[in-house]
């Protein structure tokens, strides 16, 4: 019997290495598992039948039967198991000189004894090898399930970040759109136009055009470096000749609300950056502008100032402004919240503007910095200060 023990056991460890091997195991559970009913059957015959330790593997059997057995085999199998038994009672009742006899009461007690120890050990080995499996097969499925929501959560960020893309496209062409409008109406109205009118309404539709484009092809830089396609090149840039271009941009606006533009003299012309200038011409400074004029009254003035210091660059925008609510602070550099309002003309607003030099800034290497006062709460001083501090060139 010990000899048929150890039989089992080689055959249940081949099964099982050739199950890793293969990567499957389901066509080997039928031939280990006839094969394990002839080693009991036969066992039955040379153990003492009854009188014989074989009864205790006979319970091991059905145990391991009803665990590998998916479903309705699983019946079968335990079925299958405990017809048997009382198969080979009656073929022992039958033809007992068939059944080899124990020499004495001793050996038999012995063949017991070994046959629980073995019974014991194999219900170990079996228990952790089933554990390892489980413990392996939960690690891959945990592994696979880490990696779906990690790919689920990629996706919905790209999501968001088109979407937010989206909306920086949008709010930053308005502006364009808006100069292009201005001036293709005025052009329209204007029955005999003089020569310097009509060039420059012409120029400012050029620049709003340009304008677009601009944006257009920083989109296209932007992905393309989030694809690895591209790297980001900063360049040294000169914020006074970036202003001449967005002054360009936001005169008509100026002047239909009365809003004087100060740049002050000599910080803005010393000032040099470190930037990707369409993309702090068109995104950042034209929305810094855009902001202040919206929210800016009549008649009062927007003052641009710069200043240099250990290598890093200050460019300020202030206003005298409305100015923005306590509940409103908060939200400004928060995507999702709500935090739009209109200006001090019905201007309508989207209240991205922040939160897309906020990026583009930090992008740089840069910071931005912010400080306001509200109308209501302070109506003698009142207004808004955007500080943008950025690498020195």
């Amino acid at each position: 019997m010990q000899l048929m023990t150890i039989s089992g056991v080689v055959v249940s460890a081949v099964a099982y290495l050739v199950s890793r091997k293969l990567g499957i195991w389901r066509p080997l559970v039928l031939p280990v598992y006839l094969i394990f009913l002839f080693f009991l059957c036969y066992g039955w015959i040379i153990q003492g039948g009854l009188s014989g330790s074989i009864v205790y593997y006979f319970f091991l059997f059905i145990c391991a039967s009803i665990i590998v057995f998916p479903g309705f085999y699983k019946v079968l199998a335990f079925l299958l198991v405990c017809s048997l038994v009382p198969a080979l009672i009656f073929f022992e009742i039958r033809n007992p000189n068939a059944i080899v006899p124990y020499a004495s009461a001793g050996q038999r007690y012995l063949d017991v004894s070994i046959a629980l120890i073995v019974c014991l050990l194999t219900i170990g080995i079996m228990t952790y090898i089933v554990f390892h499996e489980f413990v392996r097969e939960r690690t891959a499925k945990n592994f696979l399930l880490d990696s779906v929501i990690k790919e689920k959560e990629r996706a919905e960020r790209a999501v968001i970040d088109n979407q937010r893309l989206l909306s920086m496209i949008s709010h930053d062409i308005a502006n364009a759109v808006f100069i292009i409008q201005g001036n293709s109406q005025m052009l329209l109205s204007a029955h005999e136009p003089d020569r310097k009118k009509l060039s420059y309404r012409i120029d400012g539709i050029t620049t709003g055009a340009k304008n677009i484009q601009e944006i257009i092809d920083s989109v296209r830089m932007l992905r393309a470096i989030d694809e690895g396609k591209e790297t980001l090149q900063l360049q040294k840039v000169r914020l006074d000749k970036m202003l001449d271009d967005v002054r360009l941009l936001f005169t008509d606006r100026l002047e239909r609300k009365s809003v004087s533009l100060v740049v002050q003299q000599p910080g803005v012309e010393q000032c040099t950056m470190l930037v990707e200038p369409r993309i702090f011409c068109n995104h950042v400074l034209s929305n810094l502008l855009s902001n202040a004029i919206k929210f800016s009254h009549p008649g009062s003035s927007i003052i641009i100032s710069a200043d240099t210091h250990n290598g890093r660059s200050t460019v300020s925008v202030i206003d005298k402004g409305i100015g923005i609510p306590r509940f409103l602070l908060d939200r400004l550099f928060q995507p999702g919240k709500k935090k739009s309002r209109k200006g001090t003309a019905d201007e309508f607003g989207t209240g991205l503007g922040l939160l897309v030099v906020k990026n583009f800034v930090e992008l740089f290497g840069g910071a931005i910095e912010l400080s306001s006062r509200s109308e209501d709460d302070f109506p003698d001083d009142h207004g808004t200060t955007v500080s943008l501090h950025m690498k020195s060139a």
